[in-house]
Order: C-alpha cells, then sequence, then structure tokens
C-alpha cells in the first residue's frame, strides 16, 4: 500500500499560527496540520496513518527501525525531524495556552533515534511558566538521558500537573536537533490536551447547579 505524505517545510524562518495565548491546547491532535501552533524548521504532519522515512526531503531512503508509525488517535499526528537536508538540522513546534494550576498537561510521544555514538541527535519537552521551566521528556540531552544507537522509544503518555505560572501562560515546545547532519530521528507527538483539576471540576458543576436554580 503505497502512504502520501503531505509535509510543512520552513527554511530560514519561523512561520507563526497562532500569536496569542488561549485557554487550553487547541488542535491537539494535530487534525488541522499545524493550525494553533508555531513551528519551525523540518517539520511535517503525516495527513494519513503513517511515516515512511526519516527524511522528508530523500523519502523512502531511511526508514525508521519499527516500520512505520501512526497516530494515537484520529488521523494525523506531528513529526519533527532531524535532517541532513537544510542548514537548519532540526524542528520546533510550540504552543502558549492558559489554563489553572492543578490542571493535567498529557501527551502522546515518541522518539525514533537514527544516529550512534559520538554523534547524538538530541530531542526535549519543554514547559515554560514566565519564571521557570521543566523538561517533560529528554532524549541524548545529558548523561542521564543518552540512548543505545537506534533505539525507539515508542509512543507513551505523559502527564504532568501544571505548576502556578507567573504570567498567567503556559508555554509548551517539542524541539529536536541534528548533531551531525547525516542519520535522521522522528520526535512524534500527539493528543495534547489539557485535562482540569478534580477542583475546577468540581467547581464548574457548581456553576452549571447555580445557574440552573437562577433560572
Amino acid at each position: 500500500m503505497h502512504h502520501t505524505i503531505n509535509l510543512l517545510i520552513i527554511a530560514g524562518g519561523i512561520a507563526v499560527v497562532a500569536a496569542n495565548a488561549q485557554a487550553g491546547i487547541a488542535n491537539g491532535g494535530f487534525e488541522l496540520g499545524f493550525t494553533g501552533w508555531a513551528y519551525a524548521g523540518n517539520t511535517g504532519s503525516s495527513p494519513t496513518s503513517t511515516i515512511i522515512a526519516r527524511d522528508p526531503i530523500r523519502m523512502g531512503q531511511q526508514a525508521p527501525l519499527s516500520g512505520q508509525w501512526g497516530p494515537t488517535e484520529g488521523d494525523r499526528f506531528a513529526a519533527l525531524w532531524s535532517t541532513d537536508s537544510i542548514d537548519q538540522r532540526g524542528a520546533t513546534l510550540s504552543q502558549r495556552f492558559a489554563a489553572n494550576p492543578g490542571d493535567v498537561l498529557e501527551f502522546m510521544v515518541f522518539y525514533d533515534y537514527g544516529d550512534f555514538a559520538p554523534s547524538a541527535d538530541g530531542a526535549f519537552v519543554r514547559l515554560e511558566t514566565g519564571t521557570a521551566s521543566v523538561d517533560l521528556a529528554r532524549f541524548n540531552m545529558d548523561a542521564g538521558s543518552m540512548l543505545a544507537d537506534d533505539t525507539n522509544v515508542g509512543w507513551h503518555r505523559v502527564s504532568h500537573v501544571l505548576p502556578m505560572s507567573s504570567t498567567g501562560f503556559y508555554d509548551l515546545t517539542f524541539s529536536i536537533s541534528d548533531s551531525d547532519g547525516t542519520f535522521e530521528s522522528i520526535l512524534g507527538v500527539d493528543d495534547v490536551r489539557i485535562v482540569p483539576a478534580p477542583g475546577t471540576i468540581a467547581l464548574l458543576g457548581l456553576a452549571g447547579l447555580v445557574v440552573r436554580r437562577r433560572r
């Protein structure tokens, strides 16, 4: 079966899709491509159920070790490539959003590492709150996150309770880089969402009850 992949590639700049923060995560399943996200570099969103190669320019010459990657929900997911095809050698995908402290940020992520020591393609998922930042996932970024050559870290869910933000907003960034310009890797992202804290859900339920009583 032949699969077609539509790619959004930006060289020499950043294309900003959403400039202002919004409540919750917009388009967290990437069913609308990158609408709601800011992106730069060699980034692609797959409109089908699979990705067939690490390198979006030289398609098919270096397939992921596991064969093909598919979305965890819906029909699409976001794929960030390291690359030897253009000078940027990496990709970044980010979104600013508003949420309540105590809400839970959740997302699915995989890392298809296609290089080998001493050259290590690095990737991370970072949450910034205005005065502080925390890495929610790290691959080949330091001694504690180094992977064996050509390792696949399959789809898995990451959950993080949102702390207090000094600005009232949160910045979520997915990033991948290429260490030497050869042998591509992929950082995959899907199903990014905010789960309201139990206290928030209770308050919303109470507010709805008050409205109904007033009516």
